[in-house]
């Protein structure tokens, strides 16, 4: 094996550093992805994080199993000690396994983990998050976070963003008078770089004085307008071909036209949200990316994470969410707690809730108002199967 090799330890090192990111963009999986270098730290933590999480997903057996069952306790035990979370005593009294077996079983496990890395690197190429792919089940549609977006404080960030530029190349940004930019939605990092991309790229090709910014708000979206004027010898349509992966990548639609006038407009439509809530009241933020990888790139979908079960109830009465999953195992305030405050509110009484739990109590859940209980770990079938025949 060359030096390169993932190792047991190595994987043991991922999964306990599963939750902190800091520590991730700095991996020793780095050495066998060179193509996250350049990368931001959030964007090779995620993709790292994501690598495992996925690697972890394939040990599950094809069929349900009793999480007892031999053949899914590799599966089992790493999902219950690092993503869930529990305590190596907790886990062996999960898979009826002695201290000195859970143990046996989890370095069992990490070594299964290990060779499952080592074949995905060797067989695949692992994408840059700067890479532009276009399919719904890229990383970076899975890594998108569409929310509101104040359209009024983006475009005055990119405006500050690129003032240096517009002073040097002696063109001005005007922001047409008329309909206020409003709100999109839309992930705010991808649309700002789209919006300060358009920007710069507008004002090294102009050809006139000033480059023009307009806005529309309507039911099915929000329209951003960037119009310039560039002559031939200035504008070459393949310098834009950046903005039209950043608006794929937006699920947007872009509009690049230039006119016998030589005027240049570059028009990008963000739609309406059309996306429904769902509250994931969840403190590990491993299961809240699992749950945002199985929900969201669908489309129907925007997880609401709330780390915090004391403002589950506050976050679920402001967003009334279409569904709320739940935790029980939190700190500070129980799941059971929030379960019953949700059902008695009658601001949130009619909020459908779906307990996802490592332990099982069923009867109990549904006596304080839950629609369903899914035992952790949860698939993605079960999941949306769950979500989709509860949501309101």
């Amino acid at each position: 094996m060359d030096d390169a090799t993932i190792h047991p330890e190595t994987v043991r090192w991922l999964l306990t550093h599963i939750e902190d990111s800091a520590a991730l963009a700095g991996s020793p999986l780095l050495e066998r992805l060179p193509a996250l270098a350049g990368a931001e730290p959030y964007s090779r933590a995620h993709t790292i994080r994501t690598l495992v999480l996925d690697s972890i997903e394939s040990l599950r057996p094809a069929r349900r199993l009793s999480r007892r069952s031999d053949e899914a306790r590799a599966y089992n035990a790493l999902w219950l000690r690092y993503v869930d979370g529990l305590g190596v005593l907790q886990v062996g009294e999960e898979l009826a396994l002695s201290e000195r077996q859970t143990h046996r079983e989890l370095r069992a496990a990490e070594a299964r983990l290990a060779e499952v890395l080592n074949a995905r690197l060797s067989q695949e190429a692992v994408p840059s998050p700067a890479s532009s792919r276009t399919d719904d089940s890229s990383d970076d549609a899975v890594a998108m976070r569409p929310a509101p977006v104040d359209l009024q404080e983006l475009v005055e960030d990119a405006l500050s963003t690129v003032a240096a530029l517009a002073e040097t190349v002696g063109v001005g940004v005007v922001v047409e008078p008329g309909t206020p930019p409003g709100t999109a939605y839309a992930d705010a990092g991808v649309l700002r770089q789209w919006l300060i991309q358009a920007i710069s790229l507008a004002l090294q090709a102009a050809s006139g004085p000033q480059v023009r910014l307009a806005f529309q708000s309507s039911v099915a979206g929000a329209t951003v307008s960037v119009v310039f004027s560039a002559d031939a010898g200035t504008y070459s349509r393949e310098a834009f071909a950046g903005l039209e992966r950043l608006a794929l990548t937006l699920r947007a639609e872009l509009e690049m036209d230039r006119g016998a006038d030589d005027l240049v407009s570059l028009q990008l439509t963000v739609p309406a949200a059309r996306r429904r809530s769902v509250l994931v009241v969840e403190d590990n933020p491993a299961a809240v990316e699992l749950y945002r990888r199985y929900l969201e790139p669908l489309g129907e979908w925007t997880v609401v994470p709330a780390d915090d079960p004391r403002q589950a109830y506050e976050l679920a009465r402001a967003i009334q969410p279409a569904v709320v999953l739940l935790d029980l195992l939190m700190p500070g305030t129980d799941g059971w707690t929030i379960l019953n405050l949700l059902h008695a509110s009658d601001d949130t009484k009619d909020i459908p809730v779906i307990v996802c739990s490592v332990f099982h109590d069923a009867l109990l859940a549904e006596a304080l108002g839950a629609k369903a209980h899914l035992r952790k770990p949860v698939s993605q079938s079960e999941l949306l199967s769950a979500v989709s025949r509860w949501a309101r």
